[in-house]
């Protein structure tokens, strides 16, 4: 018998489910007043993962976890507590100048107490750049945390760092450099600089703007897939990761670092340079993207499109599938970016929408990344703006509403399966464009109507607010 997070043989048993821990770790077995359904494991070429330690059913909360520090993020602006994250009558700290709230009922004055300290310190917090104080706060907190709490530093031990590339990085320098003048040691700096660099994870967003990030001890063991089996979020003061299909005892719990909407071209760089690892993921290994073209670039020469010989291989020629002309990666990646500068530059009316496409499918497969963004925009609008209201509209412009429905639900279901953030809109909005376009509810709408509701289910709390 071994812990179901460390292998330590020291262990008990959990009374309601049987799972075994060692006294250190059973604890965050039942966090929370459940038991969670997973266990870490070793997996191969990519260190510990988590894995399901029973069958787990779609819509079931698989983890539960609490952040050992936040920090605030700049994007947040002056506007936003570097404490509580909260934005009502913040103000800025009279002494070291970072956003804070005025009312002390919430405390946020004396927690920042502390760190307001160490800022003032030796009055050279004015040399430093407003992203890499906002650094500062989270780095501290953590070698504050590690050095508060043995336990705490122990669980973080096996997180990974990478902490050598930052330390030339010259942003990082001045972090380093700045901590260091009060008494911290470099290597530790280092350390924590990596450990929330690799492993944070944005806590807290506002209209799609994050405002903090946060260090979650557990959901850091869970490893990546463009095609994952959860989706997380925050319900309460707590990160969860929900299931959105069913998982099978002892298949690995997998979630996803960068947005599947982003075609292979854009999507896998970041993580080598974010995460230090290449994804080969079976989206990742097939240059077609489970059959979705997106990132296929239109051939010139004829009707094919090209992709990539070798979707594994950054530098690697693309082929055309129908003449086999080539391109090199670099010329992939200049079309690909002429492209984004076309739709960067079209307007955002539903008619200056439909130019954009029209122009951008020129040079891209019909389903590419960029196309189908659009082509979401273009699905939300119709129906939901003053020139185009559901009750008035066209039956064409219905019509044009119910196949960019049809056709995301055909891609995304590939790309992003399961209970889904995005499911539940675009099911709702199908429903409605079908309801008018036959002027009645049928076994369709009913169906996407139920999909729908199971996808909502799951929002957070925040996100249904």
């Amino acid at each position: 018998m071994s812990c179901f997070f460390c292998s330590a043989e020291n262990v008990t048993v959990c009374a309601d489910c049987k799972t075994q821990g060692c006294p250190d770790h059973l604890t965050l077995h039942n966090k929370g007043g459940k038991c969670m359904p997973w266990r870490v494991g070793n997996v191969e070429g990519a260190g510990r993962g988590l894995f399901a330690s029973r069958n787990i059913t779609a819509g079931e909360v698989v983890l539960k976890d609490w952040a050992v520090v936040e920090g605030p993020l700049p994007d947040g602006g002056d506007g936003v507590c570097i404490v509580c994250l909260g934005d009502d009558d913040v103000a800025r700290c009279s002494k070291c100048t970072l956003p804070l709230c005025k009312s002390r009922h919430r405390g946020c004055v004396n927690q920042h107490k502390r760190e307001c300290d160490v800022f003032v310190e030796k009055d050279d917090a004015g040399e430093v750049s407003r992203d890499n104080l906002y650094t500062i706060v989270a780095v501290i907190r953590l070698l504050w945390e590690m050095e508060r709490d043995p336990s705490m530093r122990s669980m973080l031990e096996p997180l990974m760092d990478h902490k050598e590339q930052f330390r030339n990085d010259e942003n990082k320098k001045q972090v380093i450099k700045f901590l260091v003048k009060r008494n911290h040691d470099e290597d530790h700096i280092l350390r924590a600089i990596g450990i929330l660099q690799t492993n944070g994870v944005t806590s807290h967003s506002t209209g799609g703007v994050a405002r903090g990030h946060g260090l979650y001890p557990v959901f850091s063991i869970t490893n990546h897939n463009c095609v994952a089996n959860t989706r997380h979020g925050m319900k309460d003061d707590a990160f969860c990761l929900v299931a959105v299909v069913d998982i099978k005892m002892d298949a690995e719990i997998s979630t996803c670092y960068k947005s599947s909407s982003l075609g292979s071209i854009v999507r896998r760089p970041p993580f080598r340079q974010l995460w230090n690892f290449d994804c080969t993921c079976a989206r990742c290994s097939d240059p077609t993207e489970l059959g979705t073209n997106a990132s296929a670039i239109k051939c010139q020469g004829c009707t094919g499109h090209y992709l990539p010989t070798n979707s594994l291989d950054y530098a690697a020629e693309w082929r055309c599938d129908k003449c086999s002309k080539t391109l090199t990666a670099d010329q992939a990646k200049e079309k690909t970016e002429k492209v984004q500068n076309i739709c960067g530059k079209g307007g955002g009316s539903i008619d200056d929408l439909e130019r954009t496409l029209y122009e951008i499918l020129e040079h891209v497969h019909s389903r590419h990344y960029l196309a189908m963004q659009i082509k979401r925009m273009l699905m939300l609008m119709y129906g939901n703006c003053p020139t185009h209201r559901l009750d008035s509209m066209s039956k064409k412009d219905l019509k044009r509403k119910a196949d960019l429905c049809k056709e995301y639900i055909t891609i995304f279901n590939i790309l992003e399966p399961g209970l889904t953030k995005w499911k539940g809109r675009v099911c709702e909005e199908l429903a409605r464009a079908l309801v008018k376009l036959e002027g009645k509810n049928n076994v369709d709408v009913l169906r996407l109507v139920g999909e729908a509701g199971k996808c909502r289910r799951l929002d957070s709390q925040q996100e249904q607010a």
